[in-house]
């Protein structure tokens, strides 16, 4: 962990926080004393603390994830000051930024140029009874700040479905619940992705694959089946965003699944087959 900037105790706004009894003094730094939470109850605690704060100063907040599912609090830039003010009121403890290869330091001394996209890290350092260290940046949530242009969205690092920059045309958000609370984010921001599938079976000792490693077997079915969505689908549609994409190809796998007959199951759709539903009449 890299060294945090130290107090100027004589007048930094933070000096009446010393008069707490969960807040302790460390090398210039202020802990939250906290000898219960694990680092993923902090990590929600700050997140949460966090976004209740820059929402109360009447900015929107939304909620993403990074490609480890680190959760990510986003603003936009137009609304930096506001949110970072909201984080400088001494009555949510000591809550310190870090930016990447920068040392951490506390929320009040924190002044990002005008529109200039940036990522933290935003905690509230904590310390056991005896002084040990348990939370810091290294595990906290991060806050961005990212520009909304007309055309274009920049961020300061991919999530895990956005890159750095994208077409402003691709944002479609919706609402989701995480963290016993309701978020704004982007549309299947929060799908499951491979690993959390993987994870499971690896964990219940269920074997992934039946077959070696490059055995065709494995992609024998998909294959046939992303051959038409290609050359029926994809290849004779310009898309020109996300959501398009997205309504076209779903639009197909639903007449694939559910209308049109396969000759290799004997006249009917795969609905029929795995459901025993009743044909559905084409439109």
């Amino acid at each position: 962990m890299r060294p945090m900037v130290p107090l100027s105790i004589d007048t930094d706004p933070w000096r009446a926080l010393l008069s707490r009894s969960d807040i302790r003094m460390h090398d210039g730094i202020l802990h939250v004393v906290d000898d219960t939470s694990t680092p993923s109850i902090a990590e929600r605690d700050d997140l949460l603390t966090a976004a209740s704060a820059i929402e109360a100063a009447g900015v929107r907040v939304l909620l993403v994830r990074d490609a480890n599912r680190r959760p990510k609090l986003v603003v936009d830039t137009a609304d930096a000051e506001a949110a970072l003010t909201a984080l400088r009121d001494p009555e949510l403890g000591p809550i310190y930024l870090k930016a990447r290869g920068e040392d951490p330091v506390p929320a009040h001394s924190v002044h990002p140029s005008a529109g200039s996209v940036q990522a933290y890290a935003v905690f509230r350092p904590r310390t056991s009874t005896e002084g040990s260290y348990r939370y810091g940046a290294s595990l906290a949530p991060r806050l961005e700040l990212w520009r909304f242009g007309e055309k274009t969205i920049e961020a300061p690092r991919p999530s895990a479905l956005t890159r750095r920059r994208f077409a402003a045309a691709d944002l479609d958000l919706v609402e989701i619940e995480r963290y016993g609370r309701r978020w704004m984010t982007v549309s299947g921001m929060f799908d499951p992705h491979p690993n959390e599938f993987t994870a499971v079976l690896l964990r219940e000792k269920i074997a992934i694959s039946m077959d070696g490693k490059g055995c065709w077997r494995d992609n024998v079915f998909v294959e046939c089946l992303w051959r038409p969505v290609k050359y029926e689908e994809v290849y004779l549609n310009a898309y020109t965003s996300v959501p398009e994409a997205r309504a076209g190809i779903g639009g197909y796998i639903g007449s694939y699944n559910a209308v049109r007959p396969h000759s290799a199951l004997g006249g009917r759709t795969p609905n029929q087959i795995y459901f025993d539903q009743p044909l559905l009449t084409a439109a």
